[in-house]
């Protein structure tokens, strides 16, 4: 969701060699899932996966349940992808309803409600429910979702569109306008200091907790708030005390949620080597092992910056 499919592809090409099967995913480790997914977001969703997949070869012998009650109970399938399961895995009539496919139903029918409603959600899926009577209802329900993908996109193509002649919304001159949706809030905007700490080859960083926002991935430690320069060394110097060299700020880089925005900045700090010491809930990790730890993309990007800037 969210991400083009041009963009997932070589990703899920990826996984698909690591993870060819049920079994190979339920194996892995959480930590060679989320590399796998390193760079997509979202992660969450890769553990899901990975919990699923154990979930499925202690339950049901490795194999996909076939009804709806089933798929339900593995963790991480939604309505969406368990009526995407049965009507492309399996071929029976079932609904799989994304975006696109609510976005072609509310122009078609001229739904003139927000999507955001249980009023909503509930007539879109009647009116899916309408079109998929034929004797092949996984084909039309992947023709919607192309149909929304491809042609009844956010600015319409009418003109390419089979069901133009059909579709209230065209008729009455309100394809733009629908769907309705609820007025987006505004990003927010939070700022972040981070310490990038070296010692000699190494660089400290943590693992962030089980649950929550990124739950398992790396990230080099950092505080809440927009610091300047001296405030930043007066908090590594609380860890550290004399033993630390300010070095210089690094390039700010931006990072992305899905309700707001991260803006990082970076101040690069020298340990003295002899001195250097343990830092509760830290790692030291050479600066050239990495690429082998789960970042998320704003850190990722800051990790390349360290290793262009100390060579390693």
């Amino acid at each position: 969701q969210q991400t083009r499919a041009l963009v997932v592809v070589p990703y899920f090409n990826r996984w698909m060699d690591l993870f060819p099967t049920i079994e190979t995913l339920a194996q892995a480790s959480s930590s060679q899932v989320l590399k796998a997914w390193e760079g997509l977001g979202y992660y969450r969703r890769a553990l899901a996966l990975h919990e699923g997949a154990i979930l499925i070869t202690q339950k049901f012998g490795g194999k996909l349940p076939e009804t709806g009650k089933e798929l339900r109970s593995i963790p991480g399938i939604g309505p969406y992808t368990e009526g995407a399961i049965l009507s492309f895995g399996f071929h029976q009539k079932a609904a799989a309803i994304d975006g696109n496919v609510s976005r072609v139903i509310s122009r078609l029918w001229g739904w003139k409600n927000r999507l955001d409603t249980k009023v909503s959600t509930q007539a879109i899926r009647g009116f899916v429910d309408v079109l998929l009577q034929g004797e092949s209802p996984w084909v039309t329900m992947e023709a919607l979702i192309e149909l929304g993908a491809c042609v009844c996109t956010p600015m319409p193509k009418c003109h390419d569109c089979p069901l133009q002649q059909g579709c209230l919304a065209r008729k009455q001159g309100i394809e733009t306008v629908l769907p309705l949706r609820k007025e987006r809030k505004k990003t927010e905007i939070i700022h972040r200091c981070v310490l990038l700490i070296s010692a000699g080859k190494e660089i400290l960083i943590r693992e962030r907790p089980a649950k929550g926002l990124m739950a398992h991935l790396y990230e080099f430690p950092y505080i809440d708030g927009l610091y300047l320069k001296t405030q930043a060394i007066e908090h590594v110097a609380s860890w550290f005390g004399e033993r630390i060299q300010y070095r210089g700020r690094g390039r700010i880089e931006t990072q992305f949620f899905t309700s707001f925005k991260a803006i990082l900045t970076p101040y690069l700090f020298d340990l003295v080597l002899e001195d250097k010491v343990n830092v509760e809930g830290h790692l030291w990790i050479e600066v050239s092992k990495l690429q082998e730890f789960s970042f998320s993309s704003g850190h990722k990007r800051l990790h390349r910056q360290v290793q262009t800037d100390t060579g390693l």
